[in-house]
């Protein structure tokens, strides 16, 4: 998980880079980008053309903002990434849920923004830009990225001992059932009384894979 995020955050801090280096290109004079490669591939004939600005805008100062939310989104998620031994606090967890859900939502509007930005360079103003091609590679990486973290994030539940009442919290595992575990309190082996696991029977939150 974490380093889904950490790559993520790699990839957030090239967007601002690559859009860094477009709103450079959208102000400096004709042909001085390198990516003028012709008339197919030209940045000049995107990033200075009438859709390269949204409201007096330019689409590459969105871009940074853009990525830069990203990027702080991200950093939040790792600052509450659970521990490698899958206990931490329930806030903890929330917390990191709440915000990769976030983080998924604002890549998925970045990724809607850039495929219509794609069509108008491909059926409007008949040309590619190269920066453009790079902006839209990091913003598809990231949203597939972010789902993936999503859909792999913990989920915390409090054990009740069943012999000296002690609770611990534990991270309910993904595709599997856990039949037993060891009580920090005690030291009892506590056995799970259904087919299911022990978070189905001493758990405050039950396991996806039973229910």
């Amino acid at each position: 998980m974490k380093r889904i995020l950490i790559t993520i955050a790699i990839l957030a801090f090239a967007g601002v880079a690559v859009s860094a280096y477009a709103l450079w290109q959208h102000y400096a004079p004709l042909g001085a980008a390198f990516c003028n490669l012709g008339e197919t591939f030209s940045c000049d004939l995107v990033n200075k053309s009438a859709f390269s600005e949204v409201f007096g805008i330019p689409v590459a100062g969105i871009g940074i903002a853009g990525y830069l939310a990203l990027f702080a989104l991200t950093l939040g998620a790792i600052q509450f990434s659970p521990p490698h031994d899958g206990r931490g606090s329930k806030r903890g967890w929330g917390t990191q849920h709440s915000i990769l859900g976030v983080l998924f939502t604002a890549s998925l509007i970045g990724f809607a923004f850039s495929a219509y930005l794609t069509y108008i360079e491909l059926f409007v103003i008949g040309a590619v830009c190269v920066l453009c091609v790079a902006s839209q590679a990091i913003i598809l990486a990231i949203t597939a990225l972010t789902g993936m973290a999503w859909k792999r994030i913990p989920f915390p539940s409090t054990l009740t001992c069943p012999h000296c009442g002690a609770t611990q919290q534990a991270e309910i595992p993904t595709g599997k059932c856990v039949p037993f575990y060891r009580c920090d309190a005690c030291g009892k082996i506590v056995q799970a009384k259904t087919s299911c696991c022990v978070f189905c029977d001493y758990g405050d939150r039950k396991c996806p894979v039973g229910h």
